[in-house]
């Protein structure tokens, strides 16, 4: 299933520092945003000669932003073979689950601890802004609804633990969140929106119980309640790859069991 590439500048997820807006940023840029969009599928090859035809992007800038795409491993280099589109594997979906869950618990319980009433508000204006757009009509992957409704919610779940006194916990949620987005985004891209719906409304109903447990300062409600969340959710990943035969390319098969 190709799409064509198109550049929206809303964010998706955070956006990565810029180091003044050049032909290489922009390459950057680009090319982030079509993997993380699922435009660009995993293990696909990127050649020099295609992706400077298709975006009018020189050889020294396409380079660049491959180089900096690798160190963020969104991209990989193989001998001899040039660049390709990171693989997307359960082993590494289960990682980074677990890596946000200890990460975003601790900023949690940190928050709660230094939160000040700014902080209170920006988490409910955030959960408020965050379902007024659910309650848009809702449409294909990829259109501004979605692009709208991934920015939210990253928004919201920052938002919980923007209080935490931590820069690193903070970066390496920035670090995390779209790694795990590119997951989600590209199973719901290829799974087909009946299938996602079955199971997403309940589990975006998490996000009313997770930010009144913190505004009541309950950390252990509340890390228990987000802890569930993720889990919830890999779960529903991994359900919808049960539905959808080789998704995610030679994974071999998927099964619950081996979530736990």
């Amino acid at each position: 299933m190709k799409q064509s590439v198109s550049f929206d500048a809303r964010p998706l997820s955070p956006q990565p520092v810029s180091t003044g807006g050049g032909a290489t940023d922009q390459c950057y840029l680009w090319l982030r945003k079509a993997i993380l969009d699922g435009v660009r599928a995993p293990n696909d090859q990127l050649r020099f000669d295609s992706l400077r035809k298709e975006s009018g992007f020189g050889v020294s800038s396409l380079r660049e932003a491959l180089v900096r795409l690798e160190s963020e491993r969104f991209v990989v280099a193989s001998h001899n073979r040039g660049f390709r589109v990171a693989p997307l594997t359960l082993d590494e979906l289960r990682d980074i689950n677990g890596a946000r869950v200890l990460v975003e618990t601790r900023a949690l319980e940190l928050a709660i601890e230094y939160g000040d009433v700014a902080w209170e508000g920006g988490i409910v204006s955030a959960l408020h802004q965050l379902k007024r757009q659910l309650t848009r009509e809702p449409e294909k992957p990829g259109s501004p609804f979605e692009v709208e409704w991934e920015h939210r919610h990253y928004v919201f779940h920052r938002s919980l633990i923007a209080a935490c006194r931590s820069e690193w916990l903070l970066r390496v949620y920035d670090l995390l969140y779209p790694q795990y987005q590119r997951f989600r985004r590209y199973i719901w891209l290829y799974a087909g929106s009946d299938i996602v719906e079955q199971d997403l409304g309940e589990i975006l109903k998490q996000h009313d119980e997770i930010a009144k447990a913190v505004l009541d300062r309950d950390a252990k409600k509340s890390t228990d309640l987000l802890r569930e969340h993720y889990n919830n959710n890999v779960a529903l990943l991994i359900k919808i790859c049960d539905q959808v035969p080789n998704l995610l390319g030679d994974m071999g098969p998927i099964s619950r069991d081996n979530t736990k």
